[in-house]
This record gives C-alpha cells, structure tokens and sequence, in this order.
C-alpha cells in the first residue's frame, strides 16, 4: 500500500511539474499525512477552491436531469432553473422511499416507464402513506406546473416535493 501511495505521489508531482518531492524511502504518517495534503493543495490550485468546492453540488444536479430525463438543454435551463429556487428555499429530506412498499411500487412504476393513470396512483397511494404534512411552496408549485406525471413522481421520491 505505502509503496501504492508513493508511486502515486511521484506521478502526480511529475504530471503537474512539482519535481521538488524528495524519494521517500519509507512511508511513516507523517509522511502519508503530508503527502495527502500536498496533493490535495496541488488539485485546489489547479482547479481553484471554488470549483473543487461547488463539484459534488453540481454533480447532484447533473443526476437530477438525467433521471428527469431532459435531454433538450432549452428545457433543463427552464426547469433546471426552477429546481434551483426549489433547493434554495426548501430543506430538502430525501425520505427513504426504498424502505416503504408504496415507495417501491411508485419505484418500480416509474422504472417500467407504466402509462400516467398508474404512476397518478401510485403516487397518491404514497403521499397517502407519508401522512398529511404541509403543501408544497409556492416555488414547488410553480416547478410541479412544468413536469410531466413521471418527473413530478420522481422529485416527490427524490424529497424535492411533497
């Protein structure tokens, strides 16, 4: 593993052009303390904080339009939009639809791609399930009036509506 770890190193500092890594005969925790942190300064400054910082949040978005399925960027910049002023306004709390059967049916519906008339009522028999709570705000409101049946479904498992 250490020599794994020194390897790395080694062709990171090379590709990148930081020759000043000395050969590290052994690897102690200092130096696998310090080996981590000087990889992880050198992707911050190759791709800037901000960007290193922003990518997981970015990547979550990305997955949202791929299970949205939008293909056309038009429309992801309009929805896309609206689910961002969704995430800005509401906690979002992913409930665990795996975990209950109407979660895994209204799962499994919209996996089989099922006609509207059977994903409309598996998604009422799950919001049934989840108990009264409070409506959707008004932004949720105004993203739900832009989804087809299948995406509005697929947002109420992801947490983003109710």
């Amino acid at each position: 593993m250490g020599e794994q770890i020194k390897g790395l190193v080694h062709q990171t500092a090379l590709a990148y052009g930081f020759r000043m890594i000395p050969k590290i005969k052994t690897f102690d925790r200092w130096h696998i303390h310090a080996t981590i942190a000087f990889v992880l300064v050198a992707v911050f400054a190759l791709m800037g904080c901000k960007t290193a910082v922003k990518q997981p949040k970015q990547d979550e978005f990305g997955r949202l339009r791929i299970l949205l399925n939008i293909l056309n960027d038009e429309e992801w910049e309009f929805i896309g939009g609206r689910i961002q002023v969704v995430l800005h306004e509401v906690k979002v709390e992913s409930p665990l639809a795996a975990s209950t059967p109407e979660g895994r049916k209204l799962q499994e519906v919209i996996d089989d791609h099922r006609p509207s008339p059977e994903i409309r009522e598996a998604l009422a028999q799950y919001r049934k399930a989840q108990g009264v709570g409070p409506g959707n705000t008004a932004a949720q409101k105004n993203l739900v009036n832009v989804l087809n049946l299948r995406q509005e479904a697929i947002l109420v498992l992801q947490g983003l509506l109710r």
